[in-house]
């Protein structure tokens, strides 16, 4: 249960307005300052603000959330809201 609501934590973080899934994020040498290091599945991802990135030839690659993963807090654009 706690994986599936993580995952649709993401989704839901992604849905957001200003979240553009199509606009394409070079790959980087290092890593916003405030990141999470997630282990999830035996791969290691890094994680901050709503993004997900993977460590490749000395470059962080932003990438899609991977399923399943227990994010450690919600983005700051996230706004609460009720579901009834």
């Amino acid at each position: 249960m706690a994986a599936l609501l993580s995952f649709s934590v993401v989704t839901f973080a992604e849905a957001q307005p200003g979240y553009d899934r199509s606009r394409a994020h070079a790959p980087t040498r290092s890593l916003p300052r405030a990141h999470s290091r997630i282990v999830h599945n035996g791969h290691t991802y890094f994680y901050n603000e709503g993004r997900f990135y993977r460590q490749s030839s000395g470059l962080y690659m932003s990438i899609t959330a991977p399923l399943g993963a227990i994010i450690p807090s919600l983005p700051i654009t996230v706004k609460p809201r009720q579901v009834t």
